[in-house]
């Protein structure tokens, strides 16, 4: 039995195949045990507040290392989108405008 099932059991943490969640109580209790299952599992627990609200998760670091590179690429392909605007003419603003603009 894994600890999320176990959990279950004994203190009203819910386990799907879909997605686990755990009272944030529960979780401050047990956050060696819930992290290391999280890493072996591969799901995402959602950390719940006492009406059920979601408030936060732990997941494994190889995914959040997946969501970080994909951001991390997103950002270079806009960045590299702006780049050819302005090698093929677009117009820019001058720093010392910006700096106006926002008072700084």
């Amino acid at each position: 039995m894994s600890l999320f099932n176990g959990l279950a059991a004994e203190h009203a943490c819910l386990h799907t195949s879909h997605m686990s969640q755990i009272a944030i109580a529960e979780a401050q209790d047990r956050l060696l045990e819930v992290a290391r299952e999280t890493a072996i599992s591969g799901e995402v627990m959602y950390l719940v507040t006492e009406d059920g609200q979601q408030l936060a998760a732990i997941v494994p670091a190889d995914y959040a290392a997946q969501i970080e590179a994909e951001e991390n690429a997103a950002d270079i392909a806009d960045a590299d989108a702006a780049m050819a605007k302005i090698e093929a003419g677009a117009p820019t603003v001058p720093w010392e405008q910006i700096k106006a603009r926002l008072d700084v």
